[in-house]
């Protein structure tokens, strides 16, 4: 390349080298050329700009900090390095963090990204009715994004808004979602927490022709057990441990759930009692069964169920174990 000739031509020459640096993610080269680019001109907030984006990927983030401040001075109405102020002080966990995030969320309605870090910060402190309203500003700026969706339907699950969560879910597997497995799970989960049974078998069976995954059989067998059909709840956790034998997140539920099935499925404790070894796989063995299963949850202190007292309580009956019961 041509070595530039004065200073104008070598700030130009500087900045595209900066520029393609930063096109290309070389966050040490953008730092690096931004860094060397100050010296020939200080007063340009775009290139504080880029050395605070350098810094910020670098995980430097007090020196990004101070990079976007610089370029603030330089440029008071600027939105973008607004946002970008918000995203480094939130990494720091900034006492500003939140105020600096909120005025920034109101200069820039339109910026689905920060109105979604807003929310989220929002959402830390427990605030859940005015995260939400902002996770909803940012799906409506962009409604085919997942991740907005879900945000949203999290919180309808903290605020106990299980009914709006369900017809959400609903439209968005209608509009844009219908091959997005966590969005069916959101809805066979809010089915479920609005007691609306049938829909949570009617959309699992369509889910479940879509994905074959574990989670949505068990939450139609936390559906069938809802309305007593403990056949088919057995039959479907009786698959999830068929199919999935490794271990994975949420198969304590899975166990729990598929316990309850045993229990609600075995004898009579009158006719527990007459059972035989070579029973094992009628219903005399589930009692059994199921108290193998509560026990080993019981000892599991990540797993917390208020329910799961009464249920061992009842194992330990169906055994003949009375004074374990008590």
């Amino acid at each position: 390349e041509t070595a530039p000739k004065n200073t104008e031509q070598t700030t130009d020459f500087s900045k595209e080298k900066l520029t393609e640096a930063y096109k290309a993610q070389n966050w040490e080269e953008t730092l690096r050329q931004a860094n060397e680019l100050l010296k020939l001109a200080p007063q340009n907030a775009d290139i504080f700009s880029l050395q605070g984006v350098a810094y910020a990927n670098l995980s430097q983030n007090e020196n990004a900090l101070k990079a976007f401040e610089q370029a603030l001075n330089l440029r008071p109405d600027d939105t973008q390095i607004k946002v970008s102020i918000c995203g480094v002080k939130h990494n720091l966990k900034h006492p500003q963090a939140l105020e600096t995030c909120l005025e920034a969320a109101k200069i820039a309605p339109n910026n689905p990204e920060l109105q979604y870090l807003t929310g989220t910060m929002l959402e830390e402190q427990k605030k859940y009715q005015e995260a939400r309203t902002l996770f909803e500003a940012a799906y409506k700026l962009v409604p085919d994004s997942a991740v907005y969706l879900t945000a949203i339907t999290s919180l309808d699950f903290k605020l106990g808004d299980n009914q709006k969560a369900l017809e959400r879910g609903e439209q968005a597997i209608q509009e844009h979602f219908a091959k997005n497995p966590i969005i069916w799970l959101n809805l066979l989960t809010a089915c479920n927490r609005s007691s609306a049974y049938e829909k949570t078998i009617d959309y699992a069976n369509k889910a479940y022709d879509i994905f074959h995954d574990h989670y949505i059989l068990a939450e139609r067998a936390e559906a069938y057990l809802a309305l007593g059909k403990f056949d088919e709840a057995q039959k479907d956790l009786d698959a999830i441990i068929d199919k999935f034998t490794v271990e994975v997140p949420g198969s304590a539920k899975t166990r729990y759930l598929y316990a309850k099935s045993l229990l609600a499925s075995s004898c009579s404790t009158e006719k527990h009692q007459t059972c035989t070894t070579d029973q094992k796989d009628s219903c005399c063995g589930r009692a059994e069964q199921a108290l193998t299963i509560l026990k080993t949850l019981s000892n599991d202190k990540k797993f917390i169920d208020n329910t799961l007292p009464v249920y061992l309580g009842h194992a330990h009956i169906m055994n003949g174990e009375l004074e374990a019961a008590e």
